[in-house]
């Protein structure tokens, strides 16, 4: 049984990987926005560029937590499902693989041909 808090917190997305707008993440933000119950952690490496521009596009939602070595690090705390919204054809993420290793359900972009 689902107890009322429960039924209240739409949770923790984690998104770990490269932080780079081709990896979906200017979407993601927006969509976090649109969804100010869901906590949102960001984990990966990011260039000086994307970085400053990040740092202005962060809903109050989300936080960056900087670059992560292993998921381990990166995923001491809870999560209940992670990201991938990339907007090009990845062959096989390791994201999406580590989350499934963990048993978490992964969110992910289709690209429509």
């Amino acid at each position: 049984m689902v107890s009322s808090h429960e039924a209240r917190t739409a949770g923790i997305l984690l998104f770990m990987g490269k932080l780079d707008p081709l990896k979906g993440v200017r979407p993601l933000l927006k969509a976090c926005r649109a969804v100010p119950d869901v906590k949102l952690v960001l984990a990966g490496r990011v260039d000086e560029q994307f970085a400053a521009e990040l740092r202005t596009l962060l809903p109050h939602n989300a936080r960056y937590v900087g670059q992560k070595i292993g998921r381990t690090a990166a995923t001491s705390g809870r999560r209940d499902v992670d990201g991938a919204p990339s907007l090009c054809y990845e062959n096989q993420p390791f994201s999406i693989l580590e989350a499934f290793a963990c048993g978490k359900p992964v969110i992910a972009r289709t690209l429509e041909g």
